[in-house]
């Protein structure tokens, strides 16, 4: 009878012995996929998990903490790419456009359709799958404005945030030369109306903050042209204060300046001038609008200037150039910019950008380099 008991027993303790194996083994396969299936598995270095470890010691594959990556591939920044060309789990996307201007024929149209996401229908999928978006908004948004396809005062309908909301925008910047066309009153209604909306507004009170995956983006924006003083306009004692508050309390700073001279590829000296102070100052990363036509980019001390992205929604259709424009995708892991890539667009219908694709795309993307290589 003993010799039974013993023999169940042993039975029993390795049926145990089996299942727990089983147990542990499908728990780190499940574990393994998930690295796997998340980029943060790397090939060929020893499994860190402790218990593989003392069964079977350093060997075999590890799961590692993603890896940090190198600077930008300057010689890449102008390929052709595809909206997912680069991916990192850690890493952070931030969206720049060119001046977003839902007044005159573009606020004609919204509101004649009653659809005030219509400037987006094209591009808002693409914006609003990066991890931070930001625009220029190039007029105030009031009530009681008057429709109207001229003239060179603006206004648009309060509504026309819903478009701002359905291209997923997270970060507006107000610090440009036509925020004052309703007056200090505008300033302040557009203002609250993006507030109250969710939106970082840069170009009044600043800097505006943002985390995302841990990473702490400052936002700050400037304008250089015509001067109301309802926004932030250019001063170097501003920009040495807020700036340094921004450096002191983020990992990245981002400064966009309404700046430059309109209809032109090539950034003047005074953009060049500004641009360099900032950085000096201690941004990150710089970005400009203004000039409604695309111009280069630079790199000084190792910092990206983009000194403009052209136009994005906007109803100059009285050329090729101010019909065109590029969405800049800014790479961060951490601190450090790991990646650009540009998308050229294409407006139609006084103020709906597309995508550019084939032919027409590699044009604009070989004419910021050579603009940039000058």
């Amino acid at each position: 009878m003993s010799d039974i008991i013993v023999s169940m027993n042993k039975t029993l303790f390795k049926i145990t012995l089996i299942f727990s194996i089983a147990v542990v083994v499908s728990s780190f396969a499940f574990q393994l996929s998930k690295k796997w299936k998340t980029g943060t598995i790397s090939a060929g270095a020893p499994l860190n998990y402790p218990f593989v470890q003392n069964w079977f010691g350093n060997t075999g594959t590890q799961l590692l903490q993603p890896q940090q990556l190198p600077p930008v591939d300057r010689t890449q920044i102008f390929a052709n790419n595809s909206f997912s060309s680069f991916e990192c789990s850690d890493c952070v996307t931030v969206l720049m456009t060119g001046d977003v201007l839902p007044a005159r024929s573009v606020n004609q149209k919204t509101t004649s359709l009653n659809n005030f996401e219509w400037p987006f229908e094209k591009t808002a999928e693409v914006l609003k799958s990066a991890d931070i978006t930001m625009i220029n908004l190039e007029t105030p948004l009031v009530d009681s404005c008057p429709i109207r396809t001229d003239g060179m005062v603006f206004c648009g309908d309060q509504k026309n945030v819903q478009g701002l909301l359905f291209a997923g925008i997270d970060v507006v910047n107000f610090a440009n030369n036509h925020a004052g066309n309703a007056g200090k009153q505008g300033v302040i209604d557009t203002n609250q109306l993006l507030n109250q909306n969710g939106f970082l507004v840069t170009g009044i009170q600043q800097p505006v903050f943002k985390i995302v995956k841990g990473v702490k983006f400052a936002f700050l924006g400037y304008n250089d042209v015509e001067k109301y003083g309802f926004v932030a306009d250019v001063d170097d004692q501003r920009m040495q204060t807020e700036i340094a508050a921004a450096k002191q309390n983020a990992d990245v700073v981002i400064v966009q300046f309404h700046w430059g001279e309109e209809y032109r590829y090539q950034p003047t000296g005074r953009q060049k001038e500004l641009a360099h102070r900032v950085i000096d100052l201690g941004a990150d990363l710089v970005v400009g609008n203004h000039p409604h036509w695309i111009e280069p980019v630079e790199w000084y001390k190792e910092k990206l200037i983009t000194y403009s992205h052209g136009n994005f929604v906007f109803d100059q259709m009285w050329s090729t150039e101010t019909r065109q424009g590029i969405v800049g995708k800014y790479t961060f892991q951490g601190r450090n910019l790991v990646d650009v890539a540009f998308f050229p667009i294409w407006i139609e219908n006084y103020g709906q950008p597309r995508w550019m694709e084939g032919k027409e795309k590699q044009k604009i993307l070989d004419l910021l380099k050579k603009e940039s290589e000058k």
